[in-house]
């Protein structure tokens, strides 16, 4: 993977960055478009650095310690300061640093912790930081800095009574205003306005009634507009929500399967995002907000293959040892059958299937007539706090039973061979797959 820059929807690319390693995270210095930051390890091994690229040279600068792991940073709205997490103090805690974004000589540390931090957002004067501390999946916490100081002060997470998942907060028009992704009043992921009158901190569920997680989110840079996904059953959905109202709606029209990435245009009315589905790769599209216009910025190859004959799945739902219902993604090969059966199990365990495309897996499905099944076991997230909790500790067997139960049902359906049924998987996937096979 390298940066490449487009410059008008549909475009050819213009490769940038030559790197013998993968490159990710391109973004460009804000009310700069003449250099962009992008962060690469070395060998994979995840000594991620973070370096800036001159267009105009195609010099790239390293801004970081090279015997050090760099997290995601985050520019201030003047641009002229950039926060990021680094272990460079004791290869271990992920401290935030400062730097003006020219030098790695340039940056300072800001605030030392322990554990895993990392930036979020700045208030719209600059004069506040919001910092994330990601503990597990069911416990993060997130807390206010100055960046002048570096004094630091939770907010909210980290106690008895404070116990939750905090997936994002960004500011609103104003310091005292935040929009925060949580579950810490329900099964799910919630938006919520949460206003701040002298020390107290008012939260307002804006998105109550949607029984799925809110997964991403931005806000427009007038504050009257907020884009938010949904992941329902692992299907994305867009929704925008007035920030003068609080109403929000659907957007129709969208791709369908799987968009992350919202960022909106400084001087437009765009989104912009990413889009990617079970038969077909990611790609760049933006959406007029006002307008609602749909393009498509890029068009990722697939090797030459006829994508008319890739194989979308069904979303299925079979029953476990007690009663549950455990979700999955059917990819059904054409004809009759009866077809041998791949079972793919993902990593984690706290993760969740989703459909993206996978050249192995349509490979199977389109020329070797091999189903494919992708289940989402219990203890998978994107299905509430509840079901996230089921292979806890001694429960962890649970999560096998539920692969026993799933090769009852290929043993029910008359399309596939329950004599012929491969599992695979990594990580916990791999866990999975010797259980499954024990």
């Amino acid at each position: 993977s390298q940066v490449h820059l487009v410059n008008q929807p549909g475009g050819a690319r213009t490769q940038l960055t030559f790197r013998p390693e993968p490159v990710r995270g391109a973004r460009f210095v804000p009310g700069n478009d003449r250099s962009f930051l992008y962060s690469s390890d070395i060998g994979g091994n995840e000594q991620h650095q973070i370096f800036r690229f001159n267009l105009d040279t195609g010099n790239a600068t390293s801004l970081t310690n090279p015997k050090s792991r760099n997290s995601g940073w985050s520019w201030n709205n003047k641009g002229d300061q950039m926060v990021f997490g680094s272990n460079a103090r004791n290869g271990r805690d992920f401290d935030i640093w400062i730097s003006d974004g020219q030098s790695a000589e340039s940056a300072k540390l800001l605030v030392e912790v322990s554990g895993s931090w990392g930036p979020m957002d700045w208030a719209p004067n600059d004069d506040a930081l919001l910092l994330y501390n990601y503990v597990s999946r069911s416990d993060s916490r997130i807390h206010w800095v100055d960046p002048k100081t570096g004094k630091k002060k939770r907010l909210f997470g980290g106690t008895k009574s404070d116990t939750a998942y905090y997936g994002g907060a960004i500011f609103g028009g104003d310091k005292n205003t935040l929009f925060v992704t949580s579950d810490k009043e329900g099964e799910f992921t919630q938006l919520y306005r949460v206003t701040r009158n002298g020390r107290r901190w008012t939260w307002t569920s804006l998105t109550a009634d949607i029984p799925w997680d809110v997964a991403d989110m931005d806000i427009r840079p007038d504050n009257k507009q907020i884009a938010f996904t949904v992941n329902a059953g692992g299907v994305t959905q867009l929704y925008f929500l007035n920030t003068e109202t609080d109403e929000y709606k659907p957007v129709d029209g969208m791709p369908s399967g799987m968009i992350y990435g919202l960022e909106y245009a400084k001087d437009a009315p765009i989104l912009g995002f990413t889009s990617a589905g079970a038969t077909r790769t990611g790609d760049a599209w933006t959406l007029n907000v006002e307008s609602q216009e749909l393009q498509r910025w890029t068009y990722s190859e697939i090797g030459g293959l006829d994508p008319s004959g890739f194989v979308e799945p069904t979303l299925i739902e079979f029953e476990s040892f007690d009663g549950r219902k455990i979700p999955a993604f059917y990819y059904r090969p054409k004809g009759d059958g009866p077809f041998p059966v791949k079972i793919d199990i993902h990593g984690g365990p706290e993760a969740q299937s989703r459909p993206y495309f996978s050249a192995l897996r349509q490979f199977i499905v389109t020329e070797r007539n091999v189903a494919v099944l992708v289940p989402n076991v219990r203890g998978s997230s994107g299905y509430g706090k509840t079901y996230l909790s089921l292979d806890n500790g001694f429960k962890r067997e649970d999560s096998v039973k539920d692969i026993g139960a799933l090769l009852d049902w290929i043993g029910e359906q008359p399309e596939l061979d329950a004599s012929k049924v491969a599992v695979s998987g990594g990580s916990y996937g791999g866990y999975m797959v010797l259980a499954s096979l024990v």
